[in-house]
């Protein structure tokens, strides 16, 4: 009986030392698993909620005047200006189609140089401005220096051409440098036409009628350009009806191009000592229509173009117009007392405290 106890014992003792080794062999096992460095949770207490935010806001501006360089006061300083767009206009067809940068013409004959001021004004119609054009080359250089000689410059009505005619018996040019009105002539500006050609530009019945175009424009008794039609009809500025111009020694020459007596333009409106990014100065650029009295501009689709310089600062702002009289030149537009307006779009983007 004892032996037995002993026994059971004993087994009792191996099984429990075989369950400790397995279990500590096992516990060996998952400590190698364990990482050896730990990494604590940061506690650095997160930064504060920003107290500011940025604020995109639109102001709007009239700018109401009568002068081609104007400047508007705000009143108050915009600080971080973004952007500066015209929203809408209504611009006056007030610019003289003769002007000062247009009213000369220039001949030159037997080298003596006369320089021709034409007036300043409308002209309706191409009729009227030849009527001013050759009374004023009459006036001045025919009259005093040629009686009893013609210079005529007429229009050719099919091809809307200008030619020039003369039985001055002396070389004679026109010289188109400077403010002549070269560009309503058909003439490229700073050329010289030459009147020497001995072949007329037409049978003598197309002149004739030519001419008559001319001449009809007062022989019904109605005033001109302001004056009587007497006036024109006693300067005795054209050759009479049926004269034979393949003889007695006529000369002539035609316009380069057709008449541009039009005056559909389109006009710069320019900011003075700001550029947007294409580094121009160009606020808009708006169409002024010959068959309007006003022009109406209103942007059809919200466009912002960057400025060059960021973080602006406006306390004024400076207008200037021109008039674009070809891809090279513009000039200043003239109002001429008529008044005009603009309303602006100016963004600015400004830090504000949250509340």
């Amino acid at each position: 009986m004892l032996n037995n106890i002993l026994i059971v014992t004993v087994i009792s003792l191996l099984v429990a030392f075989l369950f400790i080794k397995k279990q500590s062999a096992l516990i060996q096992t998952m400590t190698e698993q364990i990482p050896k460095t730990i990494n604590f949770v940061d506690t650095t207490p997160p930064p504060p909620p920003e107290i500011g935010r940025t604020v995109r806001k639109k102001n709007y501006i009239t700018i109401n005047g009568n002068t081609n360089v104007i400047t508007y006061d705000f009143n108050r300083t915009l600080h971080d200006v973004k952007n500066i767009e015209l929203i809408s206009a209504i611009i006056p067809k007030s610019n003289y189609r003769i002007n000062d940068t247009n009213n000369i013409l220039k001949i030159n004959a037997n080298s003596v140089l006369y320089t021709i001021h034409l007036n300043v004004g409308v002209y309706q119609n191409i009729s009227d401005l030849l009527l001013e054009i050759n009374s004023k080359i009459f006036i001045n250089m025919v009259s005093p220096v040629y009686t009893g000689n013609y210079f005529v410059v007429a229009l050719d009505n099919m091809s809307k051409k200008l030619f020039f005619f003369t039985d001055i018996p002396d070389d004679v040019y026109m010289d188109f440098s400077g403010n002549t009105c070269a560009r309503l002539l058909g003439i490229g500006e700073n050329n010289v036409l030459n009147i020497t050609s001995t072949t007329p530009p037409a049978i003598n019945d197309y002149i004739d009628t030519s001419v008559y175009y001319l001449t009809s424009t007062y022989t019904d008794g109605s005033p001109v350009n302001n004056l009587p039609a007497a006036y024109y009809a006693t300067l005795n500025i054209f050759p009479t009806i049926g004269t034979d111009y393949t003889m007695g020694g006529w000369k002539f020459a035609t316009s380069y191009e057709r008449v541009n007596i039009s005056q559909q333009l389109y006009m710069d409106v320019t900011i003075d000592n700001i550029t947007y990014w294409d580094g121009t100065d160009i606020l808009q650029k708006i169409f002024i229509d010959e068959t309007s009295s006003v022009t109406n501009y209103n942007r059809q689709y919200p466009s912002y173009r960057t400025l060059s310089e960021n973080m602006l600062k406006l306390d004024k702002i400076t207008l200037r117009f021109f008039s674009i009289v070809d891809d090279t030149r513009k000039v200043p537009y003239e109002f001429n007392g008529l008044d005009y307006s603009l309303q602006l779009e100016i963004v600015t983007k400004n830090k504000e405290l949250n509340i």
